[in-house]
């Protein structure tokens, strides 16, 4: 009674809700943009896969998670798989109530069965179809099949029910995301299923779902849109040898409590809505909607097809399963599929897609009415209806047969070289044995084709890049489309490195003409744009892929496909141009000294080179264009005449580098000459002239270098710094005489580079004479004196000469100083105990050991006819009639006390020729 009673008022507040929330078809901008092309198959949020769930489940599979640098997740790959199991309905006792049973409801209370597509459509604009799409984006345009993502995207309508044995257990399956489906995917005979599971990006991979509820089975309620969110669940993918060519990936509900409630956004979420549905859904209705989800493969990671020894191991029959051994790789590696869409023997590559519904879904064991025995990911699956449910799904092109480069010619005679400049371009380039030296093959080689016991190879370990080395002047004769006429036959299809091979025939289909077969080769140039294998003749010395593509019949059903490409390095070898410098190049400068650099340029692949130079690692420089047409090979002259001519700065150590340039635009081997400019020296005589060109004294010499010139090549030379004898000598003028020129000079000099020899350069100083007549006394006696203890001042009592200056030509600018030893007794032993002073108009100042100006022409009188200053001095005999203030010249002063003795002193007179300092 409570139960009905709660159903009819969550009926009522069903209804109520609707009218304040009425049912609309879905709005573009209500869509989540996730899936990008596959967005009309999504109806609600998409999801990630929850990596997690499962995680401390033993029997799930492991999950690895892979980052770049900065630590984001860029992929999510399952690195084992969970196993598959399988049963059948089984039911105890008295029917479903009172009996145990294995059905579904033992694992969730909401049921999802597949159902026709159409109700939906006019209630909310669309109901699509069950279908599965898939499609292929190659790693690269040169190589379709190579690496890339192979993308598959389902969308299945559903009816969803809930079968209550328990309230409480429909409640907790709807928000813990118990509910779901399986989805099995079966590949092509020989695909690996494994490993293409592995090759699941699930960091790229999603899921959504959308439903609306219908009362009593036909009419739609007027209810808002449902969202039951569906997500992946990759650790329950499972993989069985019962049905080794399928995998089954589980899509179930998301689990409420992983998310807040922000995040939840259309969930289907609350409580007592949830309640009221139960019991709706239970008593009145079901649910119609849809499940969408998307996969991406990454084809790199695929392993490859399997291996025959692999399909003996799951028990394949290789008469029964034909298909499967056809399809097997049993190339070292499994070379032939590794990281390649697997190949399909009609050039069609579908993916079988099965919805494994609730109704194909079992308990693992029996379990009366109400009892779980764990949850949809615990289900085991009725084999006798895995293709129940199957779903519409599109074909992608794939491949029958692949490129595999070898030289058709099989002559390998004289045919070894060491570096491909040697070899017979009408003899094989199979120069690599597939074998070693017990007859087995290498670890990377196989026989290819069924029959055929030829084990030689093109240089390389893999069928699909083999090597091909080969001159420059042998390739035109040689390959491709770049073939000459006359090896047309020898090459085959105008390309003797060309081989076609059918992977499920395993023959040789080059040339059968039933193939239709259409071929190209195309390089790829440094910007990553392919260009016709006519540009291969740009790439010299290094080594160059070419891409080989084309299409041609599939093994079976005649359709024309695309053959799986091949890559093949050619090397074309190319002799650089040769520089060789002469042995006597100048090495050694002076700065300004030309020198000359030369040398021989030789080229035997082109009729012309340029060289260039470039100084100290500088910009490079045109020398010369030689011609080597006439004899390539011959070694051709040049030189840099006019070496250096270098400033000032460019003293030191110079690197001259010198390469050649050939119309190939080829660069020789970089040559260099080492050049070392050191400093000129020069040497200046100093001259010291009188009016006579007669030597007033010895010459002067200065040595300089380029160090010491001014940035404009000048030395300042002052002729103040090296002028002689200020005092005696009036300097006039100077003159630099270099062999016929004389010139003359100024102050400052400033001798230039055309002034300087490096042996020497003279430099003349002229003067005049400035030497008066002078006279000084040749002895001041003071006479004897009487010992005293007391102090007493002397004149002297008589004067032996003069100090007279006459004849002088300087009349002003001159001054006559004095200065006096110690006064010292006669045996050098005794100071007299004294002070010898000069006066000047009574004045007196001390002259001993001090120099003291005792005439000078500018302020004591005038001189210009000479002066006699000794009549001025007063002597003992005429001190009387001298007033105290006009006494001149020298006196004694005794403090008393004086040994006796005979006393001594010099003077030392000082003419200056000059202004006074």
């Amino acid at each position: 009674m409570d139960r009905k009673i709660k159903g009819l008022m969550m009926l009522f507040l069903t209804f109520f809700l609707a009218a304040v929330f009425p049912l609309t078809a879905a709005a573009a901008d209500d869509e989540d943009p996730n899936l990008g092309e596959y967005d009309e198959f999504k109806f609600g949020k998409e999801y990630e896969p929850d990596i997690n769930l499962g995680a401390d489940d033993p029997n799930a599979g492991q999950i690895r998670e892979e980052t770049d640098e900065n630590g984001n997740v860029t992929g999510i790959f399952l690195e084992s798989l969970m196993e598959t199991n399988y049963t059948t309905f089984q039911q105890t006792g008295l029917g479903e109530v009172l009996g145990a049973n294995n059905n579904y409801t033992k694992l969730s209370s909401m049921k999802l069965l597949t159902r026709d597509a159409g109700f939906l459509a006019n209630i909310v604009g669309i109901d699509p179809k069950a279908e599965f799409r898939t499609s292929y984006t190659p790693g690269s345009s040169s190589e379709p099949f190579k690496g890339g993502t192979w993308k598959g995207t389902g969308i299945v309508p559903l009816t969803a029910s809930i079968k209550l044995e328990g309230a409480s257990n429909a409640l907790s399956d709807i928000q813990t995301g118990n509910y779901g489906a399986y989805v099995r995917l079966a590949f092509s005979p020989g695909v690996d299923a494994r490993s293409m599971a592995k090759s699941i990006n699930w960091k790229n991979s999603g899921a959504s779902s959308r439903y609306i509820l219908r009362a009593l089975n036909t009419v739609p309620l007027p209810f808002p849109k449902l969202y039951f969110p569906v997500t992946w669940a990759p650790r329950y993918t499972r993989w069985s040898e019962d049905d080794p060519s399928a995998i089954y990936i589980l899509i179930k509900g998301v689990n409420y409590s992983n998310f807040s409630l922000s995040e939840r956004g259309d969930m289907t979420t609350r409580p007592i809505v949830l309640e009221g549905l139960i019991a709706t859904l239970s008593g009145l209705g079901d649910i119609l909607g849809h499940a969408a989800g998307h996969i991406d493969i990454d084809v790199n990671r695929y392993e490859g097809n399997l291996t025959r020894n692999e399909l003996i191991e799951m028990n394949y029959d290789p008469i029964g399963n034909a298909d499967a051994f056809k399809g097997a790789d049993n190339s070292p590696g499994k070379v032939l599929t590794k990281g390649t869409l697997p190949p399909d023997p009609a050039n069609k590559l579908e993916w079988a897609f099965y919805l494994l519904d609730n109704e194909l879904m079992l308990a693992p064991g029996l379990a009366g009415y109400g009892k779980r025995l764990g949850g949809i990911e615990d289900a085991y699956f009725d084999i006798s209806k895995l293709e129940k449910n199957p779903v519409e799904n599109n074909s992608i092109p794939s491949w029958s047969s692949y490129f595999s480069p070898i030289d058709k010619i099989r002559d390998v005679s004289d045919q070894i070289s060491s570096d491909g400049l040697n070899l017979d371009p009408l003899k094989s380039f199979n120069l690599h044995s597939q074998l070693d030296g017990e007859g087995n093959y290498l670890a990377t080689e196989f026989q290819e084709l069924d029959g055929d016991d030829y084990t030689m190879a093109l240089e390389g370990s893999l069928y699909n890049e083999r090597n091909l080395t080969i001159s420059h002047k042998d390739l035109l004769m040689t390959y491709g489309e770049l073939n000459d006429p006359s090896l047309s036959e020898k090459g085959g299809r105008g390309n003797r490195f060309m081989r076609i091979v059918d992977f499920f025939e395993r023959k040789d289909i080059t040339d059968d003409p039933t193939k239709s077969i259409v071929t190209s080769q195309t390089i790829l140039d440094d910007e990553g744009n392919q260009q016709p294998i006519s540009a291969l003749m740009n790439y010299l010395n290094v080594s160059r892929p070419v891409y080989f593509n084309g299409t041609a019949t599939a093994s079976v059903g005649g359709e024309t496909g695309k053959i799986n490409s091949a890559i093949l390095n050619v090397l074309q070898k190319f002799e650089k141009p040769i520089i060789k410098l002469d042995d006597q190049n100048s090495t050694d400068l002076k700065l300004r000294e030309r020198g000359q650099l030369q040398g021989t340029v030789s080229s035997v692949e082109s009729g012309k080179v340029k060289m260039y130079y470039s100084l100290d690692g500088g910009e490079y420089q045109l020398l010369s264009e030689i011609d080597t047409s006439n004899d390539l090979g011959d070694e051709k002259e040049f030189e840099i005449p006019n070496l250096l001519y270098l400033d000032v700065g460019d003293i030191g150590t110079h690197t001259f580098s010198f390469k050649a340039v050939d119309e190939y635009n080829q660069e020789s081997d970089i040559v260099t000459q080492t050049v070392n400019v050191s400093a000129n020296k020069y040497k200046i005589n100093l001259k010291y002239l009188n009016n006579a060109d007669e030597p007033i004294t010895e010459a002067r010499e200065i040595e300089i270098d380029d160090t010491d010139l001014a940035v404009d090549g000048t030395y300042n030379l002052n002729l103040q710094d090296y002028e002689y004898d200020k005092d005696n000598w009036i300097f006039k003028y100077a003159t630099l005489n270099k062999e016929s020129t004389q010139y003359q000079l100024a102050d400052p000099v400033s001798l230039t580079l055309g002034m300087l020899e490096k042996n020497q350069t003279n430099v003349n100083y002229y003067y005049a004479a400035n030497l008066p007549e002078f006279t000084v006394p040749n002895a001041i006696d003071f006479g004897e004196k009487k010992t005293e203890f007391k102090e007493k001042n002397y004149f002297p009592e008589s004067i032996d000469g003069k100090l007279e200056i006459k004849n002088n030509t300087n009349t002003t600018d001159w001054a006559l100083n004095v200065e006096s030893t110690k006064i010292i007794d006669s045996n050098q032993s005794k100071e007299l105990n004294g002070a010898l002073s000069y006066y000047k108009n009574g004045a007196p100042k001390n002259v001993i050991n001090e120099s003291l100006t005792i005439f000078d022409a500018n302020s004591d009188g005038d001189a210009s006819s000479g002066v006699t200053i000794s009549d001025d001095w007063t002597l003992e005999s005429n001190l009387g009639n001298v007033p105290e203030n006009k006494r001149n010249g020298f006196s004694i002063k005794t403090a008393g006390g004086s040994s006796k003795g005979d006393y001594k002193a010099t003077l030392n007179w000082t003419f200056i020729n000059g202004i006074q300092p």
